[in-house]
């Protein structure tokens, strides 16, 4: 890489490398410095959607957890092996 101002400092890009590395099929590194503020604004974008997506997943499980145990149904494989070896689960 070239020294130009345009482009990006070692440290800018080995920043910019670490969290854009896991989502690297959806936001391509930028090369510039003048590509760096939009890029991050979408990977802050996809992280905020990430969270709330694992938010909204894991209210789901919870209150599918709670359905199951209100029912007496096992909740995980490990229970629901364990009620069938003492035939308390056909």
């Amino acid at each position: 890489m070239t020294n130009d101002d345009d482009d990006l400092t070692a440290e800018e890009w080995a920043e910019v490398c670490v969290v854009a590395a896991r989502f690297d099929w959806i936001v391509t590194p930028p090369t510039k410095a003048a590509d760096l503020l939009p890029k991050m604004l979408e990977i802050n974008a996809l992280q905020k959607l990430e969270n709330e997506i694992m938010d909204a997943h894991g209210d789901w499980l919870a209150s599918t957890r709670q359905y199951f145990e209100e029912r007496g149904w096992p909740w995980t494989t490990e229970e629901l092996n364990r009620r069938y070896q003492l035939g308390q689960w056909q």
